[in-house]
């Protein structure tokens, strides 16, 4: 049996996943300021969407792109076509601006899938949100 964490335990893993959901339809947002403490990563299964980031630049999101942004950063995404598919995962953690920056992403951008890992990624996505 685990013992449940407590929300001021959790803030000291160095990586955890504070929210998430599944939407069949994206709606516009928009963040001034970005979020305060946490990151996130969206997944695009179909349709279209505009993300612009905190340099007011925008991008395009399709089916197999992944946004990701950055905590504190401005940042906005619309969709372009309905219905606009995605999941998201809301993160914290010590770790997880080094883990990020690991991987190659530093800052708040769309991360174009190649075809070899969409499935993986979209699996990992479905089990965190249901887990979660």
């Amino acid at each position: 049996m685990f013992k449940p964490v407590s929300a001021k335990e959790e803030r000291l893993l160095p990586v955890y996943v504070y929210g998430s959901e599944s939407l069949e339809h994206q709606a516009q947002i928009s963040r001034g300021k970005g979020f305060m403490l946490h990151s996130q990563i969206s997944v695009c299964y179909s349709g279209e969407g505009v993300f612009t980031d905190h340099n007011n630049v925008s991008h395009k999101v399709q089916s197999g792109d992944i946004m990701y942004f950055t905590s504190a950063t401005s940042n906005s995404y619309k969709p372009t076509s309905v219905p606009w598919k995605t999941d998201y995962i809301v993160m914290g953690g010590y770790a997880l601006i080094e883990l990020m920056m690991f991987l190659g992403y530093s800052k708040s951008g769309v991360i174009h899938l190649t075809e070899n890992i969409k499935e993986k990624v979209y699996q990992n996505f479905k089990t965190i949100i249901e887990l979660n």
